[in-house]
């Protein structure tokens, strides 16, 4: 990259403070640890805002044993006995009755931690249709901020070793999962004190309250067992924020990865749950048609959960990977899933490291949604010519992909500087065991490009309006006669079509992209049979 910086406030980031210390937490054992870790440390704040939230989650487990152990919801109860000016805020979103099966039930309702008066649980509605609250992130006392793509939810918790068989690898109800992939980022300082105040934006967009003031005592809450590995940075803090009618169109996170594509020069390293995010994907496919493109390698799942979100999304991620590949003139473009043995590992992380320039992990995905209609908030370093910052930026991507690969970071550093590729390192670097196995575009022979644009009704750019739909039904009665089922019987469809999915296959309601994509089958169907 260019020694101009990337990171330009009021354009690809909200605000940028100063980190004495940052760390990336690969994977969810290492993060519910830290986690812990700070909170037993906590005096006066505990803050937290989620996607999901279930306090039947636990933090610790013993090696080697099946061990419930403490239980989340226990953890904050015990800290608020033993703290007495300890106040615990939690904002997890208002989930639709479509992601029941994997939410806990009635959470607002539940007594036993909730029922304590320094805890104070609140669910946000404040969302256009089709929307949803995406970040996670947990601010302690002001002083320890992490984001990333981890919440506190069931058949999250892993370690780095993604073991075939693992017994601690269990939801609360004891049924296993298969080996899961994330990452946080930890920062403290003024970075962590904006993070704050971002939480405290969304509590009053929810709740119509403010949270108290949280007083810094200059307390290290850092600890020991979390080794640093960022000194002395500034850390952007990066939004998606639709407009919810007060005229605030928030689209950091899309520019600042139109401003990464365009300024890489070597390494574009992604990993991501999801890659369908259309106005990304085609600033990727024409920096690959271009002169002195640089490498992209995305790590991403094997599949999607349930055979719905696969059909919508994988198709969408199939369509895009296409058009770059289409476009890579130089061959510089692969995609791998990771592995342990035949067992696929589930990616649910959402991470980019540019050249050894620029580091980003957050919690949005490389979507539609995550772009436009999603809260969303990432966190990015720059090394702004610092070459300390260079190095240990390359540190994190090394420590990735050893992760992925069964290799030490010292083998997958050598790999990359003998051969001067990252695509070539990882090809030498795969074999047995854990490993990185190629992912190939997957559309199917009934997958016509027509399908791409029905399917991304599933994932949308901007909230979807009751009259967004009536549109697309008038723009169709101009032009055909009339149909036999009418826009009410297709979203009745809908409906029908999502409790008999439910029914047979309660695993696979994962995402959004489910009830959406039942609205766009409907409407393919009413198009397709609603007409005389």
């Amino acid at each position: 990259m260019t020694d101009r910086q990337v990171l330009e406030t009021g354009r690809n980031c909200w605000r940028v403070g100063h980190a004495q210390r940052a760390s990336v937490l690969i994977d969810v054992a290492d993060y519910f640890a830290a986690f812990a870790a700070v909170a037993e440390a906590a005096q006066r704040s505990i803050r937290i805002i989620g996607w999901d939230f279930n306090g039947s989650v636990v933090l610790r487990r013993s090696r080697g044993t099946p061990d419930r152990g403490e239980t989340l919801g226990d953890f904050l109860l015990r800290l608020v006995e033993r703290h007495p000016d300890l106040e615990i805020h939690i904002l997890a979103w208002d989930f639709s009755v479509v992601y029941a099966p994997e939410r806990e039930f009635l959470p607002r309702y539940r007594m036993d931690w909730r029922s304590h008066p320094r805890i104070h649980f609140e669910l946000d509605a404040n969302h256009s249709l089709g929307a949803s609250h995406h970040q996670k992130i947990v601010v302690v006392d002001g002083e320890i901020a992490f984001v990333g793509g981890i919440d506190f939810a069931p058949s999250r918790w892993d370690t780095s070793a993604h073991r075939k068989k693992e017994p601690r690898r269990v939801n609360p109800s004891g049924q296993s999962y298969r080996p899961f992939h994330d990452v946080q980022m930890m920062v403290d300082g003024e970075a962590a004190e904006i993070v704050s105040q971002l939480i405290d934006e969304r509590w009053r967009a929810a709740t119509g309250d403010d949270l108290p003031a949280v007083e810094s005592e200059g307390a290290d809450l850092w600890p020991a067992s979390v080794e640093v590995d960022l000194h002395d940075v500034q850390v952007g803090i990066t939004r998606t924020h639709p407009d919810y009618g007060d005229g605030t169109d928030v689209r950091e996170i899309e520019q600042l990865y139109f401003d990464c594509i365009e300024r890489c020069e070597r390494f574009l390293y992604l990993e991501n749950q999801y890659f369908s995010a259309h106005e990304v994907g085609k600033r990727l496919a024409q920096r690959l048609a271009g002169d002195e493109a640089p490498e992209l390698i995305l790590v991403s799942r094997q599949s999607c959960s349930g055979w719905l979100e696969e059909e919508i999304m994988g198709t969408l991620r199939s369509d895009l990977m296409h058009r770059i590949t289409r476009a890579d003139r130089s061959q510089r473009f692969a995609a791998y899933h990771p592995v342990n043995g035949e067992t696929p590992v589930d990616v649910h992380s959402k991470l980019m490291i540019v050249d050894d320039e620029l580091l980003r992990v957050g919690s949005a995905n490389l979507s539609n949604r995550s772009m436009g209609l999603d809260t969303e908030c990432d966190l990015v370093i720059e090394a702004g010519g610092d070459s300390s910052v260079r190095s240990a930026i390359a540190r994190v991507r090394h420590r990735l992909l050893a992760d992925h690969l069964g290799k030490t970071p010292s083998e997958v550093e050598e790999a990359m500087r003998r051969s001067g590729s990252m695509r070539r390192a990882i090809d030498d670097l795969r074999g047995s065991g854990k490993s990185l196995e190629p992912l190939e575009p997957n559309c199917g022979e009934h997958w016509q490009p027509v399908d791409v644009e029905v399917y991304r009704l599933a994932d949308p750019e901007r909230p979807i309006e009751a009259e967004l739909y009536s549109s697309w039904f008038a723009e169709e009665e101009e032009e055909a006669a009339p149909r036999r089922i009418t826009p009410a019987l297709a979203l009745l469809g809908a409906a029908l079509l999502g409790a008999v999915w439910i029914s047979v296959d309660r695993a696979g309601w994962t995402g959004l992209a489910g009830v959406l994509g039942l609205v766009a089958l409907a409407y393919t169907l009413w198009r397709a049979y609603g007409r005389d």
